[in-house]
């Protein structure tokens, strides 16, 4: 799995989409610091709320994350969902109808996550 990728999912859990999505237009493309102690002014704190980023200070206290830029974690939290509906049955015409892509696209992208075709 794609590093960032494992972020964007821990992001969600702990703040929601919509939150990770003001995270990754105010701080994407670049590292932020996350503090131990995490304060309500913190610009997390105010991107994506004081309880999801005490939650991440939690996680990550000390750490330096770097943040995906927006086009690119959505890319990322759609190309994950294609995957997922792919192991959940769905087929390549209907996920390359439903996603506007062609199959060829599809199939590079299951072949890329390391996905049995069958």
């Amino acid at each position: 799995m794609d590093h960032n990728q494992g972020l964007l999912d821990e992001l969600v859990d702990v703040a929601g989409l919509q939150a990770v999505i003001r995270i990754c237009r105010q701080f994407g493309g670049r590292p932020i610091y996350i503090p131990a102690q995490m304060t309500e002014t913190h610009p997390v704190s105010m991107a994506i709320g004081f309880e999801p980023a005490k939650e991440l200070s939690r996680r990550h206290g000390g750490e330096r994350l770097q943040i995906p830029p927006e086009v690119r974690a959505l890319m990322l939290k759609r190309n994950a969902e294609i995957v997922a509906m792919y192991q959940a049955g769905a087929g390549i015409s209907e996920l390359a109808r439903s996603f506007a892509v062609s199959r060829a696209w599809i199939n590079r992208l299951l072949d890329k996550a390391g996905v049995r075709k069958v």
